[in-house]
């Protein structure tokens, strides 16, 4: 991958070359570069620093359960057992609303306790 002229690197079309289950990961890029510095050209390694979390997922027909499982216990829970109702159901407003493209400052359409029975 080249850089642009002011160091960006474009990666439009990454693709996992086999199946996967839906799993967790985060990603990272290592590139080798030839720096010059004083006329004097150093060969250096540049390592950025890991992604947000992201699941890997190759048949979203079936794994779309083990995938969203898998996001719940990352972005709501973390590393704790439990977590407060509240917190619960917030974790639920956010994914909403992201997932019906709605504005957090200008929400169209509210969850509401009905949608929860």
């Amino acid at each position: 991958q080249s850089f642009s002229d002011i160091g960006y690197a474009q990666f439009s079309d990454l693709k996992f070359s086999s199946g996967t289950f839906p799993n967790l990961v985060k990603m990272k890029f290592r590139a080798q570069v030839d720096v010059i510095v004083d006329g004097v050209t150093m060969n250096k390694s540049l390592e950025s620093n890991p992604s947000k979390p992201f699941i890997s997922m190759t048949n979203t027909g079936s794994q779309w359960k083990d995938a969203a499982g898998m996001w719940l216990k990352e972005d709501a829970f973390k590393d704790e057992p439990e977590i407060t109702m509240t917190c619960f159901w917030n974790y639920f407003q956010k994914h909403y609303l992201i997932a019906t493209k709605q504005d957090v400052v200008n929400i169209k359409r509210p969850l509401f306790l009905t949608d929860f029975e």
